[in-house]
């Protein structure tokens, strides 16, 4: 189906499809792309994703003023597009292969009010071309859009702590000053911890409902849908939190940091953050984790894949707790991943024809 969609897409295509750009185009090409991500194209969703970081940077949507003129849905469909491009660049940052481009740079990411691109915390029936219409307290507090944005305030805290020196959490900073990365990691890992504190009431790990089932009463969706971002927004605080333990272990070896006490403070800590994860797990419905897709399934991966540092050198107690968590680990990925081929974001899925002409030739003749 992904593959006729594709094909379809790509047959309206003509030589100056380019010469005009647009949030449609953009959407297209997104979603074409987690499409194909989703079934486990890897090689394809990389090519699309780039389309469409280029056709979003076209749109100039990380500047505020661009959006003068625009009516009220196309402001807040822009702005929700760069945040969902913004996901994947936070997602690049802890990519071991490094092949993905990325939708910002060091120094333009330190230019962006991120503020002013969050979307309005309503729902879309509240949106005119007019302006945005009048809603209840009660009603924003509950709104998919609100969910949205406290999971891109999340990914942003892991970029950049709210409230934080803008210097003190730039790269080119860090290149020239160990010391000064080792301490903006410490201080976004303490943030994302402290941050369950601002998520708004109904978008917190325990208040979930209790649908089991996929829903078709209007109130069950909004419920379900509200349980899907619920899951996204607490599995990607958890899984940001390895990334950034992963990355204060490298560096506080580069620096030359006492090893012992320190690795058994990490191996402690990704232990919580484990149970953590899988209690988020074994308390949400199946659809609402389902509806995450592969996304969910390599953060939950990332995250048992960081306990394995756990099983050598260190008690027998750990050793056992830690096998346990990740044989449940196990359990719960062999029934989220239901991708069609198996695929690591980490591993080359790609050949160099010029390169590897023996492996090439051999494929060939098995086609």
């Amino acid at each position: 189906m992904i593959g006729c969609c594709y094909k379809i897409n790509q047959s309206f295509r003509s030589t100056t499809y380019f010469d005009t750009v647009s949030h449609q185009k953009w959407a297209s090409s997104f979603l074409l792309g987690n499409s194909f991500h989703q079934t486990g194209n890897t090689n394809l969703w990389r090519m699309l994703e780039v389309e469409s970081m280029q056709l979003l940077r076209l749109l100039e949507v990380h500047h505020v003023s661009t959006y003068i003129g625009l009516d009220a849905i196309e402001i807040q469909l822009r702005k929700k597009a760069f945040w969902l491009m913004f996901y994947g660049y936070v997602h690049q940052m802890h990519n071991i292969r490094n092949e993905r481009l990325t939708f910002l740079d060091p120094v333009l990411s330190c230019e962006i009010n991120f503020d002013h691109l969050m979307p309005a915390p309503v729902d879309d029936e509240y949106i005119t071309r007019t302006g945005i219409l009048q809603c209840p307290e009660s009603e924003a507090a509950q709104s998919l859009t609100s969910g949205f944005n406290i999971h891109s305030e999340i990914f942003l805290a892991a970029l950049r702590p709210k409230g934080s020196d803008i210097k003190r959490h730039c790269i080119c900073s860090h290149v020239k000053d160990p010391a000064l990365r080792l301490a903006s990691l410490r201080e976004k890992l303490h943030h994302l911890k402290d941050i369950l504190g601002s998520i708004l009431p109904i978008y917190r790990s325990w208040n979930k409902s209790d649908i089991t089932a996929v829903p078709f009463d209007p109130d069950d969706i909004a419920n379900i849908q509200r349980d899907t971002i619920r899951a996204n927004i607490h599995a990607t605080r958890l899984w940001l939190q390895v990334m950034l333990l992963d990355q204060i272990d490298v560096v506080g070896s580069q620096s030359g940091e006492s090893t012992g006490l320190r690795d058994l403070a990490s191996c402690d800590e990704r232990e919580y953050v484990s149970r953590q994860l899988l209690d988020l797990l074994n308390s949400l419905c199946q659809p609402s984790l389902e509806l995450n897709g592969l996304g969910l399934v390599y953060k939950v991966r990332d995250v048992a894949v960081s306990l394995l540092s756990s099983l050598h050198d260190y008690s027998e107690e750990r050793t056992c707790r830690v096998t346990a968590d990740l044989h449940e680990f196990s359990r719960l990925l062999s029934v989220l991943d239901v991708s069609e081929q198996c695929n690591l974001l980490n591993l080359q899925s790609w050949i160099d024809t010029s390169r590897d002409k023996e492996i090439t030739d051999f494929n060939l003749v098995e086609t």
